[in-house]
């Protein structure tokens, strides 16, 4: 994260059977001047399709964090939507062209 948008925190969080744990999270600092407010569904993902970091695709890095929140019992089903209009967009033959 060099662009320092995001600040890494440690949150309280409750996972199945009511259990608390604490979580990292990245918490977006409203400051930043690459700080953007509420978009919707379609531009979201728009965004994850088209996001590479040096550590790989931003697509894939959803899907990762989804396949380990369902393993401990969480779901998050608008970052599921999101990841799964990402990938439509990616499939798309003029976004294989961008690739």
């Amino acid at each position: 994260m060099p662009r320092h948008v995001y600040q890494a925190r440690l949150v309280p969080v409750r996972i199945s059977r009511g259990r608390k744990v604490r979580a990292l999270a990245f918490i977006a600092d409203p400051g930043h001047a690459q700080y953007t407010r509420e978009l919707d569904l379609h531009s979201r993902a728009q965004l994850v399709a088209q996001g590479v970091g040096e550590r790989g695709r931003c697509t894939d890095y959803i899907r990762h964090t989804l396949e380990h929140m369902y393993a401990l019992g969480v779901t998050d089903p608008h970052l599921a939507r999101v990841l799964e209009t990402a990938e439509a967009i990616r499939a798309r033959p003029s976004a294989r062209r961008t690739r």
